[in-house]
C-alpha cells in the first residue's frame, strides 16, 4: 500500500518512509522514519495518523515484528473518527482489519 502524502508532522516523513519501504524494500529504515514521526507530539490530522499507523503495521508484518503488528491496529481502533474521517479512511480501515485477520491466523 502506498501511503498518501499526509500533512503535519508526518508530512516530511511519509514520502521518505514510503519510498524506502515500497520501492527500495528498506522496510527497517521506513519503519524508523515513521516511528520517529509518530512519536512526535505535533498536531496531525486523524486521517494522517490512521494512514501512518496502518502503513507502519504493514511494515511491522514485513519485518516479522509481531508485537508492533499487534498493537498498531488496536491504536487505529482507539482513534476517535467522525463520519467524514471514516469515509476518507475506508481503505486504510479495511487494511487495518485485514492485518488483524492475518495476525490472528499466524498465532
Amino acid at each position: 500500500m502506498a501511503l498518501p502524502l499526509p500533512t503535519g508532522s508526518t508530512h516530511a516523513a511519509a514520502p521518505s518512509g514510503c519510498s524506502l519501504g515500497d520501492s527500495r524494500g528498506d522496510h527497517r529504515q521506513a519503519a524508523r522514519i515513521l516511528d520517529s514521526a509518530l512519536a512526535r507530539d505535533d498536531a496531525v490530522s486523524t486521517v494522517d495518523l490512521v494512514e501512518a499507523l496502518v502503513y507502519r503495521a504493514e511494515l511491522a508484518i514485513a519485518l516479522r515484528d509481531g508485537g508492533t503488528a499487534d498493537t498498531l491496529p488496536a491504536r487505529v481502533r482507539a482513534t476517535a473518527l467522525d463520519g467524514t474521517d471514516r469515509e476518507r479512511l475506508v481503505e486504510a480501515l479495511d487494511n487495518a482489519a485485514e492485518l488483524e485477520r492475518v495476525r490472528d491466523t499466524e498465532r
